[in-house]
């Protein structure tokens, strides 16, 4: 498969209440993947609604498990061109 570069960041609320808040915290997500294949981020608080709200990040692939507002909740980022094999798991 080859050499895959990432990284991951416990982003303590990406999903934030604030407008300006959630913005600094996409672009620094961006910058996270400028060099990189993947990128996982932990405590979003996203939620079902919100995600349907929400845009990837340009030129990536995302995955989500929702959380609650006051509950965790990941997302994992990919370029479209990493190849992935991915299995369902349901809790």
């Amino acid at each position: 498969m080859g050499d895959y570069e990432g990284a991951a960041w416990n982003a303590q609320g990406y999903f934030m209440a604030k407008v300006a808040g959630h913005a600094a915290k996409r672009h620094y997500a961006q910058r996270l993947l400028l060099r990189r294949d993947l990128l996982a981020i932990s405590e979003t608080h996203l939620t079902e609604g919100t995600k349907r709200a929400y845009t990837d990040l340009p030129g990536t692939v995302s995955w989500w498990s929702s959380g609650t507002a006051a509950r965790a909740g990941v997302v994992s980022y990919t370029h479209p061109t990493l190849p992935t094999q991915r299995t369902s798991h349901t809790q």
